[in-house]
């Protein structure tokens, strides 16, 4: 006998528009946007668990503030020093210039160990031509460890967090993160995960994972008891 089919799709391409807007998000965005508007320095932390989708917010944040007519630019936290440096070349003022730094936690860890002053004075460069800074990582800020100088500046800002998604976002939620995987979920399937996962993002990718490696081992598919006995693994 041949096995079942895994219900397995094409993964769909990393972009906004595959990006589910719960709650929790569209809250968060719209705070954002809210404060970015101001017309002044603009220095914003957006932290979040691993698998939170920083990644997805910032490229939806992105789409947003280019449809405002503002210049967002995107960099990677890794890259973010050497963009620093040549920011520095070129002093003059970009209107509406807003940097979003994704992962901006690895380039803040580096300049904590070897070079405080460096984060100081893009900051300050930034502040002059009254544009905005966006920070999205996975460690909180005050967890890093800086000296007053870049504390200072770092108060200065306003914190946010993404919160939770709510009862009614978890159906789209949970199906959207499984096409990720490249797998649609039934209707009926979807109406037991919601009831049953934990309403936050990483919560529901562990369980995903789990149901995945399952459904391949035992062959029988993303079917209701392989679903079930994802559940009671965790």
């Amino acid at each position: 006998m041949g096995q079942l089919p895994l219900q397995i799709i094409p993964r769909r391409a990393y972009s906004a528009r595959n990006f589910f807007r719960h709650h929790g998000v569209a809250d968060a965005i719209e705070r954002m946007l809210a404060y970015l508007a101001l017309d002044e320095f603009r220095l914003l932390e957006i932290s979040g668990p691993e698998k939170s989708g920083l990644t997805h917010l910032s490229i939806a944040l992105l789409n947003e503030l280019s449809d405002r007519q503002c210049f967002p630019r995107l960099i990677e936290g890794s890259e973010f020093f050497e963009w620093a440096n040549q920011r520095a070349l070129q002093p003059g003022v970009d209107p509406g210039e807003v940097v979003v730094v994704d992962d901006a936690d690895l380039y803040l860890k580096q300049i904590a160990l070897i070079d405080s002053g460096h984060f100081v004075s893009i900051v300050e460069l930034l502040r002059k031509n009254r544009a905005a800074l966006v920070l999205l990582g996975h460690t909180p800020l005050d967890q890093i460890g800086f000296d007053d100088h870049v504390m200072s500046r770092l108060r200065a800002g306003q914190r946010m967090q993404i919160t939770n998604p709510l009862d009614q976002d978890m159906q789209q939620l949970i199906a959207q993160m499984a096409v990720q995987r490249g797998v649609q979920l039934s209707k009926r399937n979807l109406e037991y995960l919601s009831r049953r996962l934990p309403r936050d993002i990483q919560g529901i990718d562990q369980y995903l994972e789990r149901a995945s490696q399952l459904a391949e081992v035992s062959g029988k598919g993303f079917r209701l008891p392989v679903l079930s006995d994802a559940i009671t693994k965790r």
